[in-house]
């Protein structure tokens, strides 16, 4: 996989689902190809997502995937779990 290929993880610090998710994908990842992650209050999300969608994100687990669709809450869960 190349780097383009990765899922970008942004996850709110303080929510339970977000915690296990990126714990989950961390170790289903041996080779660190498939996610990146960063907090959802990171320059990371702000470079990636226009403001107009940051707008509406909750305070979740968001998924920018290769393809460049933004998923969120249990959408990204399940993109995760596609990608392990």
């Amino acid at each position: 996989m190349s780097v383009a290929d990765h899922t970008m993880v942004f996850y709110d610090g303080g929510c339970g689902l977000c915690h296990r998710a990126v714990r989950f994908a961390i170790a289903h990842d041996g080779d660190g190809s498939r996610f990146r992650f960063a907090s959802l209050d990171s320059t990371a999300l702000r470079r990636r997502v226009p403001p107009a969608a940051r707008a509406g994100l909750p305070d979740s687990i968001v998924a920018l995937t290769p393809g460049g669709a933004l998923l969120v809450r249990s959408a990204a869960v399940l993109h995760i779990l596609e990608r392990v």
